[in-house]
């Protein structure tokens, strides 16, 4: 597979990296040399035969035959002759996707239209010129002092929300697969106490780190680290995260500055692709590219190539657990790419001791009215640094242990295509059937795989007599009768409550605690036609709204 730098001219990669660097401290654009960058779609991938199997590792064609999935184009590498055609007409090649069928090149702009009528290619995407891009994604947004070791029993308790004893008791602990992580850096992960088990076992099968081309990833940030710990992460009395004996696959694929739109954007695609080749069947990306990469109408599914590979994932046998982002105190709010994919796990975070939406955690639903984040976990967590532990939070945190939960469910039901982990562990959310573009299906349940009965809502009917539509700003109130009696203390779950119009979509929700007799205003005008829906302590309700 083509590297992001042209192969041809890797004595110049060092430099090359070094001058993208540099402009950006001295504020040079594309349009000053007269060059842009942009994707060449190619329309197919010329003559080839069979060896690009030969690419594959044992494990990734074993995915392919327990999963019955067939060898197509999107198999084959893209065409070094039509890569070479481009080139004689670009500076650079910076990359190539063979999901996509397409390289990214930076060419003058006459150029440009050479490339464009050249019979190989489709089409041409031009990118952005260069601009202070930052590609962040979900960090520590806490106070990360040290804590006391005798924080060590909230440490042990903070992921009970997902009922992990269940998979223990079982010793279900994710072996026999294959997770790629993908982050900005793994800094001592190689000298953490509580990872050494997978270096003294030979977990990490393979490393990559995409910016410089080296198989040296254990630097540049934390970040990857802390993600890593709650995925595989475990001391004497502590396990953190819930896939302690599966194998690793660590890859470094966005710088911790600013940078280039292309650069975030291929070489995620391309570290999918390398998980594909080495055999990966889950993903974790505690990743989330928002306004610094797309406008929000972008997160539709289909738009943003990062979130068109992550679904491709899926056509391969791969599940890709996401983070949804921490922007929900920020003028963004909503999820980033690539958690608006539509066939991936995305996952927000709950703080452990409520089960109620951090305050930083990114919401749905995408721009296209799609259900996002589909599952919740706890993302405000104790990590283990120096003999003591620090408070981190994010939903970088929350991905990683909704991942392990997928692992400990493929080793449990390895006959189990990609697609059926996928939907199972959506439907073990403590929320489902009911869902909200906060919490999604709810915290994932491990009782739910060992239940017959799945633990299935109880179903409740309830009629409203009291209707107020007098109150100011012309809102409609709600009230809950005797038809629904329950118990209200402090410790009783929150209530979800959504409006649904007679299309199906919801339209507005909130969340209430304690339940108490309003559930909640709606403006007046809006009502018609409409249902509430609330749950409360798994009872499902779905309540027609009484007419004036």
């Amino acid at each position: 597979m083509y590297s992001f730098l042209n192969p041809n001219k890797n004595t110049r990669n060092s430099a090359i990296l070094f001058f993208l660097l540099l402009s950006f401290s001295i504020g040079l654009t594309n349009i000053a040399s007269g060059q842009q960058w942009g994707y060449v779609i190619f329309k197919d991938k010329g003559l080839h035969d069979n060896t690009f199997q030969h690419n594959f590792s044992a494990a990734a064609i074993e995915r392919r035959f327990l999963q019955n999935i067939e060898w197509d184009e999107r198999d084959v590498p893209v065409s070094e002759e039509y890569i070479s055609l481009v080139e004689a007409y670009s500076d650079s090649t910076f990359g190539t996707s063979r999901w996509l069928n397409a390289a990214v090149v930076r060419a003058k702009e006459n150029n440009w239209n050479f490339i464009s009528k050249l019979p190989c290619v489709q089409e041409i995407e031009l990118l952005q010129e260069y601009s202070l891009l930052s590609a962040e994604w979900p960090v520590t947004l806490s106070d990360s002092s040290s804590m006391p070791t005798s924080e060590t029993m909230g440490a042990q308790n903070q992921i009970d929300l997902m009922q992990p004893k269940e998979f223990i008791s079982r010793e279900l602990f994710g072996k026999n697969t294959i997770i790629a992580v993908f982050d900005a850096g793994f800094t001592n992960a190689d000298k953490a106490d509580h990872l050494s088990h997978l270096f003294k076992n030979n977990q990490i099968a393979a490393k990559k780190d995409f910016l410089n081309k080296t198989d040296d990833v254990y630097s540049h940030s934390i970040h990857g680290t802390e993600v890593l710990t709650f995925l595989a992460g475990k001391n004497d009395s502590v396990q953190f995260g819930l896939a302690t004996e599966a194998t690793y696959l660590l890859a470094r694929v966005t710088p911790n500055m600013g940078f280039f739109r292309f650069l975030n954007d291929v070489q995620w695609i391309q570290a999918l692709e390398w998980a594909d080749e080495k055999g990966a069947s889950l993903v974790n990306s505690s990743l989330s590219f928002t306004n610094q990469l797309y406008e929000r109408r972008d997160l539709n599914g289909r738009t943003c190539k990062i979130s068109i590979a992550a679904n491709t994932a899926m056509d391969k046998g791969i599940l890709v657990v996401n983070a949804a982002g921490n922007e929900l105190q920020n003028d963004w709010e909503i999820i980033g790419a690539p958690a608006d994919a539509e066939r991936i796990l995305t996952v927000g975070s709950v703080d452990p001791k409520t089960g109620y939406i951090s305050s930083f955690s990114s919401v749905g639903p995408t721009s296209d009215g799609r259900l996002k984040p589909d599952v919740c976990a706890p993302g405000e967590l104790l990590y283990p640094e120096d003999g003591e532990y620090k408070r981190i939070q994010g939903t970088s945190f929350a991905s990683p242990l909704v991942c392990g939960f997928a692992a400990c469910v493929r080793q449990l039901h390895p006959e189990w295509n990609t697609e059926k982990i996928w939907s199972e562990i959506r439907k073990s959310g403590s929320l489902f059937p009911y869902f909200d573009y906060a919490h999604g299906f709810g915290i994932p349940k491990a009782k739910y795989f060992f239940s017959e009965e799945k633990e299935k809502p109880n179903a409740y009917s309830v009629q409203f007599s009291e209707i107020d539509t007098l109150n100011c700003n012309n809102l409609l109130t709600i009230y809950r009768t005797d038809g629904c009696e329950i118990e209200e203390n402090y410790s009783s779950p929150v209530a979800f409550i959504q409006f649904v119009k007679a299309t199906g979509e919801v339209f507005k929700y909130n969340v209430s605690r304690p339940l108490n007799k309003i559930l909640a205003s709606i403006p007046a005008d809006e009502f018609k036609g409409c249902k509430l829906r609330v749950v409360y302590d798994r009872h499902f309700f779905e309540i027609p709204i009484p007419q004036q």
